[in-house]
């Protein structure tokens, strides 16, 4: 499925191409929040770091909430170097299926291999029609560590950077994220003006449909 309706918002705070801390829009989490208008999501997925405003947000959007910081669970197991990195064989993640999943700008920090597995993962962790939100540069530099982002509103996102160093963009293109999510299939793609994606993919239904008419 190719990507449409692609549009470049506006980023209050930063030059183009440039990651700041503050707040950022977030047309990529508006969409998810428009579909839950339709059917109340049973369960979200915050891969982390979260807040107590996300909390109280995603409380709001769903039934339930579970929050799986795998960054902070990670680096209590000293996994650290100028780049973090991820390794998926060591990752503790919830026994369940979700509706939605929030992964955030976490693509960044697993290498190709662990990419790969990881966006297999997400299709265990996700339900028939779940909706998956990834945050990724492709021209920006990134922090050495994954951002913390704090819902604000449905459209607004705060970003909190860990500190001031910057890593070269790893030039994480539609093709590539796609790739790493190749069971999902692509609904909308968002550039933002900062140098970061917004890419909302939706776990196609193995099983038919049932017509409300019969």
């Amino acid at each position: 499925m190719s990507w449409f309706g692609r549009k470049k918002p506006f980023s209050r705070g930063a030059e183009a191409g440039q990651i700041v801390e503050g707040i950022q829009p977030s047309p990529g989490f508006e969409l998810l929040v428009q579909s839950t208008r339709r059917r109340r999501p049973g369960a979200v997925l915050d891969l982390g770091p979260t807040s107590t405003e996300s909390l109280q947000y995603l409380s709001k959007l769903a039934q339930e909430v579970d929050v799986c910081d795998i960054f902070q669970d990670a680096s209590q197991r000293g996994r650290r170097a100028d780049k973090f990195r991820f390794e998926v064989d060591q990752l503790e993640l919830p026994d369940r299926q979700f509706d939605i999943v929030l992964v955030w700008d976490l693509l960044h920090y697993f290498d190709l291999p662990d990419r790969r597995k990881f966006g297999r993962l997400l299709a265990d962790l996700t339900r028939d029609q779940a909706l998956i939100l990834v945050l990724a540069s492709n021209v920006a530099a990134i922090p050495p560590t994954p951002i913390h982002f704090k819902i604000l509103t449905e459209d607004r996102l705060y970003y909190v950077l860990p500190d001031g160093r910057k890593l070269p963009s790893p030039s994480l293109h539609t093709r590539q994220v796609e790739q790493v999510l190749a069971e999902f299939e692509p609904l909308r793609s968002f550039q933002l003006r900062n140098g970061m994606q917004e890419l909302v993919f939706r776990r196609p239904a193995t099983e038919p449909v049932e017509s409300p008419h019969g």
